[in-house]
């Protein structure tokens, strides 16, 4: 059946047609309200398929008798599709079930032939913003409004062929998956907000660092071993170690299987500024600077200069930037205490990137994940900019700061979790954030 005035356009071997056309019977519940009874044969109205998933635990009950008398007219079978046609309009259901049940006036019963349209096909159409409008277009009435089957009949729809349907369903599927992922996640942001008043990422970060972010299993390594192994590894000696935020009292409530260590006491080069460069136009080396990383976009490499090939000579191979290298923003009002993460993948050019003097780096032990001291220098971000010592536009945050710096340790399994629970949180976060902006 062509329709004169298509809703938009579809590909040439689909067509547009009628919803009745594609029907072998379409038809409604009872128009009368039957005898129920307190046992016996289901009954179903809108209420119990309104979620758009057909449940029969609170329905109300008709005897057998009178439940066969309706189902001659109105006979719901599994894999049949009802519609709700009172009240709240345009809800399908697929029939879910092999038990006995009767409908009421308020839902409609669609049964089809399979080899003309895919059944899950039909329930996405039916749920289509086009098939909705038409419903909400063609619902009569003020009070108990009613979309009537002559309407149903009418409604037109898009009919690929029925390969293509299959395809459709499964894409849709898959989508719907991750819709269902992405709403899950939302919820437990919103949670996490409620839980942690301010700033979403801020809350996220700051139930991750308390443990409250991820489950805690008897199955991960015992704390204590683990930090005698992180300690096995040689220990970057300090002559100064200034120690903050903890003297005596924990900063906050952690997990009995997690414990407090020194930032000093988990990386594998000492922590320390890098050198003063000395420019060129052209280098084989490249100094990395504050401004390379970049507050809204990440570590920038394109924003490097060459370093002077003669001066490369004061610089040992384990001084320039290694994959998963947390760099700190070591001094100036706005930039001090910024958190970057540096990937080797981002060196496309193949050079050898060297902190300036303005840049602090990190470079944790192979025993300990780097991911996890990003996102836990991350939380502390805030915090370190207000350990910044000198006047108000000269402001450093000194490396013996940072050694000092207390930071709440989990089993390397429980750091993979968090890190991992992190990257699935964050980006959906910032996304919401720039929606609401």
């Amino acid at each position: 059946m062509n329709i004169s005035d298509p809703h938009f356009d579809i590909p040439d071997n689909w067509e547009w047609t009628v919803l009745g056309a594609i029907l072998y019977k379409l038809t409604d519940g009872t128009h009368k309200t039957p005898k129920y009874t307190t046992s016996g044969i289901k009954f179903v109205s809108v209420k119990d398929m309104s979620t758009g998933v057909l449940c029969l635990d609170n329905t109300k009950f008709i005897s057998e008798e009178e439940h066969n008398e309706l189902f001659a007219r109105c006979n719901p079978q599994r894999g049949d599709i009802i519609l709700s046609k009172v009240g709240t309009t345009g809800v399908p259901a697929i029939v879910n079930t092999d038990e006995a049940f009767s409908l009421f006036v308020s839902v409609a019963l669609l049964k089809f032939n399979d080899k003309l349209i895919n059944r899950n096909f039909l329930y996405y159409l039916l749920k289509s913003p086009d098939v909705q409008q038409q419903a909400a277009e063609n619902t009569r009435g003020i009070g108990n409004k009613n979309w009537v089957l002559d309407a149903i009949s009418v409604t037109e729809i898009p009919l690929p062929p029925i390969e293509e349907q299959a395809r459709i369903v499964a894409r849709v599927d898959e989508l719907m998956e991750k819709i269902d992922e992405y709403e899950k996640i939302e919820k437990e942001l919103t949670e996490l907000q409620k839980a942690f008043p301010g700033n979403m990422k801020d809350a996220i970060l700051q139930a991750a660092m308390q443990g409250k972010l991820t489950e805690q299993l008897s199955s991960d390594t015992d704390i204590r071993k683990y930090y005698e192994m992180v300690l096995s590894e040689e220990k970057i000696v300090s002559k100064k170690e200034k120690e903050v935020s903890f003297t005596g009292e924990e900063p906050f409530d952690i997990p009995s299987n997690w414990m407090w260590v020194k930032l000093n006491d988990l990386v594998g080069k000492e922590i320390r500024r890098g050198k003063s460069p000395k420019y060129a136009k052209d280098g084989k080396a490249m100094a990395f600077a504050q401004k390379c990383n970049s507050k809204y976009t990440g570590i920038r490499l394109d924003l490097a200069l060459c370093l002077d090939d003669n001066s490369l000579s004061r610089y040992a191979d384990h001084d320039k930037l290694q994959d998963l290298d947390v760099v700190i923003n070591s001094t100036g009002g706005g930039t001090l205490g910024r958190i970057g993460l540096y990937k080797a993948e981002y060196n496309v050019d193949n050079k050898a990137y060297y902190p300036d003097s303005h840049v602090t780096v990190i470079r944790a032990k192979k025993c300990v994940s780097s991911l996890y001291i990003f996102r836990c220098l991350q939380y502390y971000s805030p915090y370190l900019e207000t350990l910044g010592e000198g006047s108000t536009n000269q402001t450093e945050l000194k490396p013996d700061v940072l050694k000092g710096l207390y930071i709440p340790l989990p089993p390397l399994e429980e750091q993979q979790r968090i890190v991992d629970k992190l990257d699935q949180l964050l980006p959906l976060c910032e996304q919401l954030e720039r929606m609401a902006a």
